[in-house]
Order: structure tokens, then sequence, then C-alpha cells
């Protein structure tokens, strides 16, 4: 298995691909150029993914790949009309992560990260044999030692938290379109004062400027701050926080779900199906179309003594559900399974 990436660092089982990232004023003038603004929303990314694709492809027409394993279904679109074209038979499975939509009549095997979008899919008439629900991967240790409160009070230090108050966690994209942190500062502002204080972990986009402007008029400076961080940090914070949220409406599993209940933290999420199947019994949960909803919420969980007892059993939750140890072999079996199938222009065979 060779990985192919749009960034970082080449390794021998790892090659980063040239290509024009999605935020780039060159993609978003190619895409201008050829009217993409107006026949295709997100432009930008567009490109980024034909572009990966022509890099990639010289590796598909060498290398001819038994499957290939992806998470972007623009990408995929390139790869199946290659495959129609050249006549190669690289089996396509595509990993739904971004919830798209039936049909799925390019894609020979589809895994399905949650219950509710394996149950959309049958509903439209697409082949229960070539939907298959398995979760993401995670690196989660088996062994989590909760942190002492001087270690916490330590770290707290050490990242320029406040000691003397709560520490509430958001880690997603700053925007208010998606993850709706526009909603989670207006809950926050309405909590009585000394309000918990937020830390907001994430990439910028388009909408931040507008984001942040808001969250200095409604918290204060004092009383928020926002950075975007390595993979390898984002631990610390959650080792730190004191609860978790992740105010938006729609995911297609949430991250942040998991690495809360990894770290121990609670976890409040909007009450709908995805965020029930990943945090179970362990989730805090309300309506967040709600105006209110979250200050209540927060202003309960926040009141809960916290054990560390109830930390391990979120941890241990976390890494018998989600870390790759319980899910290797089912992804093994994934992978099998998408190289055994007919493809989808072709009599199809029993893979077992």
């Amino acid at each position: 298995m060779t990985l192919f990436k749009g960034g970082g660092v080449s390794l021998p089982d790892q090659r980063v691909l040239w290509n024009l990232p999605r935020e780039s004023r060159l993609a978003r003038h190619i895409g201008d150029w050829f009217s993409l603004g107006d026949l295709i929303p997100g432009r930008g990314y567009f490109v980024e993914q034909l572009s990966f694709f022509c890099s990639f492809l010289p590796f598909v027409v060498i290398g001819k790949p038994d499957v290939i394993y992806f998470s972007d279904k623009n990408l995929g679109d390139f790869l199946w009309r290659w495959r129609r074209w050249s006549k190669q038979d690289s089996r396509l499975l595509f990993c739904n992560g971004g919830t798209y939509p039936p049909p799925y009549d390019r894609f020979d095997v589809v895994q399905q990260l949650v219950p509710d979008y394996l149950q959309a899919a049958t509903d439209t008439g697409e082949d229960p044999s070539r939907q298959k629900l398995l979760a993401l991967g995670f690196d989660i240790p088996p062994r989590f030692d909760v942190p002492t409160g001087p270690e916490r009070g330590a770290l707290k230090v050490r990242l320029g938290l406040p000691v003397d108050r709560p520490v509430v966690l958001s880690v997603s994209a700053v925007n208010a379109s998606h993850k709706r942190l526009d909603y989670l500062i207006r809950e926050l502002a309405a909590l009585e004062e000394p309000r918990p204080f937020i830390m907001l972990l994430g990439e910028k986009d388009a909408e931040s400027a507008v984001i942040l402007d808001f969250a200095r008029d409604l918290l204060r400076r004092e009383n928020f701050a926002h950075r975007t961080v390595g993979p390898d940090e984002v631990g610390e914070y959650y080792s730190a926080a004191d609860v978790a949220v992740l105010a938006s409406t729609r995911e297609g599993f949430g991250r942040t779900y998991v690495e809360a209940l990894a770290h121990g933290l609670p976890c409040l999420a909007h009450d709908f199906g995805v965020a029930r199947h990943v945090l179970g019994e362990h989730g805090y949960f309300a309506d967040f179309n709600q105006q209110g909803a979250l200050t209540r919420l927060l202003g309960e969980v926040l009141a809960e003594p916290g054990t560390d007892q109830s930390r391990q059993v979120r941890h241990q939750d976390a890494f018998a559900r989600f870390a790759w140890p319980s899910l290797r072999a089912s992804y093994v079996d994934l992978v099998r399974y998408a190289a055994a199938i007919a493809l989808r222009d072709r009599k199809q065979v029993d893979p077992r």
C-alpha cells in the first residue's frame, strides 16, 4: 500500500504529489478563467482535485493498482472517467467522509462511516452489497493517564490559558456556514460572568475574519483565543481543557467527538444521528438550532463534578470503537472485499 498525498514529506510508502491548493490564488484564478464559479461550486477545490489527479495518473497507469481508496468525490469522478476510457480495472473504494448523497454508481464499494448514511443510501436503492459500514480509525493509546490538577495547571500556563476558570475547547475550521462558531460565541456570551474561557483551535478560511471580530465584540479579547497548530500539538489542548464543544448541526463523522472521548473530556454536541452514534452514552446533547440550548447545557456540564474514573471510561470507549488495533482487521477485510468485487459495468461476482 502506498499513500499519495497533497502535502507533507515523502517517505518510502508515502508520496507527495504536486497540486494547486484550493485556497491558492492561482487555483481560484483558473476556476474564474474557465467560469467554474458558475458551473461548479467550490471552484478552488475542483482545480485542486483536478491538478492532484493529473499528478496521480502516471502512478495509476504504471502501477495498475488493484484498489484505489480515496475520500474526495471529485478525484473519484476523474478516476472513473479514466477507467472507462483506458479499460483499466482498478477498483474504486470511496470513503464517504464528506457525506455525499447517492447515487454512487461510479464507485465499486462505498465505505459509510455511520449508520444514518448507510440507511440513506439503501433507502434510495443503492446496492447494499456495495455499501460497507466502518468507522474512521484513530491513533488512540490503550493506556490513558488522567492529568493531575497540578499537571493540568502547568499545561494551561505553558499554553497561555487561564488557570482560574474552565476552558472550553472548540476544534474546527473557523467559520459560521458549517461549524457555526457564531452560534457558539453567542451562546457563551449569554453565560453569567465570570464566563469560561473559549479556545478556538482550527484553520482559518474566508469567513474567519468576521467570526474573530464577532468574538472580540461579544466576548472581549481576555475571554477567548484563536490558534492554528499542527496535529501533534492538538492533544495538549484537549488535555488542558475542561470540556469540548462542536456546534455544527451536520457532520460526516465528527473527528472532534472521538478526540474528545479519547482524552476523557465531556463533549457537547447537537442532537442528531451522527453525534449520537459516535459519542454514544458519553455525549451531552441539545438542539443547537435553538437559542439558549448550548448556554443551558454548558452550564449544566460545567457544574458536574468531573472524576478520573469518568475520563477513563470515555477513553476506553473511544479505544474500543475507534482505535486502529480495534479496526485494523475490518479495514483489511474491506480492501480485500473491494479487490474481489466486480466492476460496476461488469457482471457482478460474489467477492466471498
